[in-house]
């Protein structure tokens, strides 16, 4: 009788979790006509679109760049993201200027994940449609600007004209801009002022903690930096560093793993390190900061508004995945949610004995009422090795709940393994309409390097 009525409970509990999960897909779906009648009415007399894509904020900021020199000029221009368009919008325009990231080695953004898709099913006449075409990258990727490569060839495909050849530019280099504005200053009589300069501060290191001394993987590492009471940031926001202060090098960013409030501005970081015949090689950034630096000595930074891994509503449910240094950014996450939110981390590392980074923190959080749930996973566990993707899987049913709530879902960490595992895992889960649907209305975001 007892496994009876057991038996009856689970079947109980898996139909309330599956009802949950098909009235939460059928509030995606609303969501997504809620969005579409939202969209912006675009005509040919609107004569100049500015579509930008964008995943930390770099693309829009030149659109909206952009979109103030034809404001200066007197010339109709509308600057919106890809997330607002569709290619049968597309169809009735004459000129447009796309401007748009590349993530990780060649995948659209988040928000233009859903515009791309639909692009290359389409089979629309675009003849009609002029366009210029900037892609934003980092050449020190395979895939450099791979996306814009890819968008330019999807449009080329269904008739559209392209006015120059594709341009790009790397990490934002001063002589690719120039350029590049020198190309539209042809077309339409341009003139760029100059654009407000970042926000530079000194940050002075005033605690630095190997998170793990025992490890006998590579060292994580808690900086802590005071700096000038002037700055401001919130959680999912970014923190821009030119490795030893030397402005020839490209610059890095680090997910900030503090809050304002906290007192100070926090990294956590990998220090990468390659063995050689000559002894151990550490990475240009990382090993200044884990290595070099010393207490007392000061680094010139400049924080950067990550739109896209902002924080939700405190009452949305939030489901934060991640795995070795990506703990900074969901760590934000953490400090900046009220105590009776709902939230629930899920987070890898290596070794169970040896590689516990900021444990005590995150057990008084869950003491605390803060974590309602905390899953953690170890790839190098002797008895049963896991990644945070087989965790995912293991709460399927539990997410998909979650997700009916109106939950949303911040991954962090590297894109390689952690990152690509997770969305393939949450594709298999979910489908891919769903996941993006959960992409377009901001409830499932990333930020991964």
């Amino acid at each position: 009788m007892f496994e009876l009525v057991q038996d009856t409970s689970r079947q109980l509990l898996a139909a309330g979790l599956t009802f949950s999960y098909l009235a939460g897909c059928g509030a995606l779906l609303w969501q997504a006509r809620q969005r579409r009648a939202a969209q912006p009415k675009l005509t040919a007399e609107d004569s100049i679109v500015i579509a930008w894509a964008s995943q930390s904020g770099q693309a829009q900021q030149q659109a909206e760049h952009l979109l103030a020199a034809f404001k200066q000029a007197h010339l109709s221009a509308q600057a919106i993201a890809l997330s607002q368009l569709t290619p049968e919008q597309l169809q009735g325009l004459s000129q447009v200027i796309f401007i748009v990231s590349t993530y990780g080695e060649g995948e659209p953004p988040d928000n233009a994940q859903a515009f791309y898709q639909q692009l290359r099913r389409s089979h629309l006449d675009l003849s009609s449609v002029n366009y210029w075409l900037l892609g934003l990258g980092d050449s020190s990727y395979q895939q450099f600007c791979g996306f814009a490569q890819q968008l330019d060839q999807q449009l080329q495909r269904l008739g559209a004209q392209p006015q120059v050849a594709l341009h790009t530019l790397d990490c934002l280099h001063p002589t690719d801009l120039t350029r590049w504005q020198a190309t539209l200053r042809q077309y339409f009589n341009l003139e760029f002022s100059q654009p407000a300069p970042a926000s530079s501060y000194p940050l002075t290191l005033i605690k630095r903690t190997c998170l793990n001394p025992q490890s006998p993987h590579a060292g994580l590492f808690h900086l802590q930096f005071s700096l000038p009471k002037t700055a401001h940031w919130q959680a999912g926001d970014l923190v821009k560093l030119y490795p030893w202060n030397d402005t020839q090098h490209k610059p890095r960013e680090y997910s900030l793993a503090s809050i304002q409030q906290s007192g100070s501005l926090d990294l956590i970081v990998r220090l990468a390190e390659h063995h050689t015949a000559q002894g151990p090689e550490f990475g240009l950034c990382s090993g200044w900061l884990c290595q070099s630096l010393q207490l007392g000595d000061s680094i010139h930074a400049e924080l950067v508004s990550n739109q896209n891994f902002h924080a939700p509503d405190d009452s949305t449910p939030l489901l934060l995945i991640g795995a070795g240094s990506g703990l900074a950014g969901l760590r934000s996450h953490l400090q900046q949610r009220p105590v009776h939110s709902h939230n629930w981390l899920i987070y890898g590392e290596r070794d169970p004995h040896n590689d516990q980074p900021l444990i005590a923190e995150l057990q008084q959080w869950q003491s605390s009422g803060l974590l309602q749930q905390l899953d953690l996973t170890y790839s190098r566990c002797p008895k049963q090795p896991h990644y945070v993707q087989h965790r995912l899987q293991q709460q399927a049913e539990q997410v998909k709940h979650w997700i009916a709530q109106n939950g949303a879902i911040y991954v962090c960490g590297s894109l390689k393994g952690m990152g690509e595992a997770v969305h393939q895992t949450l594709l298999e889960m979910l489908g891919q309409d769903a996941v993006q649907q959960l992409l377009a209305a901001g409830r499932y975001r990333r930020d991964l390097y």
